[in-house]
């Protein structure tokens, strides 16, 4: 049987995802210990012969059957507390777009408009006098 110590390390190996320390310290083991090089090597041969296989689809429903197998196990909770996550978030950005609206209301009416006042009177033209009339320019002559 192979060394429990190195069980998860022996397993990281195969799938190419242990670090460099813990590698040299499983190659030392390795080394010395039969039973975790010949499970390093079957688990190897698995790996391989496992990436030759064609994909399977999985039926529709097969997931929600096993998950309501597991929740008839106890073995998954219900989904409870991500409902009430959802509803919160939901409340939050409620809550945020309504202060949103209240300060903008708050900033159009303490903030003067540029146009909202009486418009400024025009300046006043002065016109030039009408001439005078031929008669009158007679008589004063």
């Amino acid at each position: 049987m192979a060394c429990t110590r190195y069980l998860d390390s022996i397993h990281e190996l195969v799938d190419g995802t242990i670090g460099p320390i813990r590698r040299a310290d499983l190659e030392a083991h390795l080394a010395s210990c039969e039973d975790c090089r010949a499970l390093a090597a079957d688990l190897q041969k698995i790996r391989e012969a496992s990436s030759n296989l064609e994909d399977v689809p999985v039926p529709d429903g097969v997931w929600l059957q096993i998950a309501g197998r597991l929740r008839q196990q106890g073995r998954i909770r219900e989904q409870a507390p991500v409902a009430r996550a959802r509803v919160t978030s939901c409340t939050v950005l409620a809550l945020a777009d309504g202060l949103i609206v209240v300060i903008g209301a708050s900033l159009a009416l303490l903030i003067p408009r540029a146009g909202r006042g009486p418009a400024p009177a025009a300046p006043a033209q002065k016109t030039a006098p009408a001439p005078a009339e031929p008669r009158a320019v007679l008589e004063h002559q």
